[in-house]
């Protein structure tokens, strides 16, 4: 979803304005989600969370090769590219435009998706690491508060004098 938000390419078409209000809805919906599940589900980020979404990443990206190729025989070859993994329409991302047209079909696949795996886990790993720094920090900032509640206890007992001198 950020991707597209933030570098939208060839997403939007010049003959159907629902298509691209849907593409941005959808994009847009997929960060929000994305963000609803990181803080609802932050303490118990694991690495098996994301390996848990390598499988449904592998069921779209399969749904969408079969679509991308029985579409383009139904619509009359008109351009229908899902994850811009068309074997008939080249690939317009950043970077693997550059790669599809200089390497077989099947080498480019294997290239996006062992691409797009590694760009998932290092989205992942970052998310991880500032779950933990922001909770390394929460802890730090609670002790210290501690620290110094016991401090001021001291404090104030030494300054007061207890009954017992009194007498």
């Amino acid at each position: 979803g950020v991707a597209v938000m933030l570098a939208p390419g060839d997403v939007f078409t010049t003959y159907n304005a629902g298509i691209c209000v849907h593409t941005m809805i959808h994009h847009g919906m997929q960060m929000v989600l994305g963000v609803y599940l990181f803080v609802y589900y932050r303490k118990q980020l694991k690495l098996t969370s994301y390996l848990k979404a390598l499988p449904i990443f592998g069921f779209f990206l399969i749904n969408a090769m079969l679509l991308n190729i029985i579409v383009p025989k139904i619509n009359g070859g008109e351009t229908f590219n899902m994850f811009f993994i068309s074997p008939y329409f080249d690939c317009t991302l950043p970077v693997l435009c550059d790669i599809y047209p200089k390497v077989p079909y099947i080498v480019f696949l294997m290239i996006y998706v062992v691409g797009f795996a590694i760009a998932g886990f290092l989205i992942y790993n970052i998310i991880y690491w500032v779950n933990f720094l922001v909770d390394y920090l929460i802890k730090k900032i609670r002790v210290v508060d501690y620290l110094d509640e016991k401090r001021e206890e001291e404090q104030t007992t030494k300054e007061t004098p207890s009954l017992e001198a009194e007498e």
